[in-house]
């Protein structure tokens, strides 16, 4: 730290402490923003293949929206998130439904898709790998991640 003659209190210039804080906030936060390539490859698409759901080409955001067949909230809710995804797709907003529940299986998904009207992708999170990178916590929540 530089020592500055304005009498500032400790001997230290406060910019240069606000400058070093600053840039160890960001240190520690970028150092956690990383995703495990290992975590994503037991994310499913609905044919089982394991996919890495940060990896979509050409959005600028990506919005995950973790869901359930049977929540009653989430269907609720899937007019009014059928309507963002079309006000926002093309603006570059990339929207996902995440089935968390292991139970869920591929045909029950794609029932649910169509009795509600989804055109989002869907993903499997069955062993709740994204859920924790994301801490997601309830059906339905969103989750964002600006690119």
């Amino acid at each position: 730290m530089v020592p500055v003659a304005d009498g500032v209190s400790g001997g230290y210039d406060r910019t240069v402490i606000w400058r070093a804080s600053t840039w160890l906030i960001l240190v520690v936060l970028l150092s956690g923003c990383g995703h495990d390539p290992s975590g994503p490859s037991q994310i499913f698409n609905l044919a089982g293949e394991p996919v890495d759901p940060l990896a979509v080409h050409g959005a600028k955001v990506l919005v995950f929206v973790f869901v359930r067949t049977d929540c009653p909230i989430s269907n609720r809710y899937a007019p009014e998130m059928r309507r963002l995804q079309e006000k926002f797709m093309p603006q570059g907003v990339n929207f996902q439904l995440v089935y968390p529940d292991p139970d869920e299986k591929a045909g029950m998904i794609k029932d649910h898709l169509k009795a509600y009207g989804y055109a989002s992708q869907a993903l499997r999170d069955p062993r709740h790998v994204f859920v924790q990178m994301t801490g997601a916590q309830v059906t339905p929540e969103a989750v964002v991640f600006a690119i």
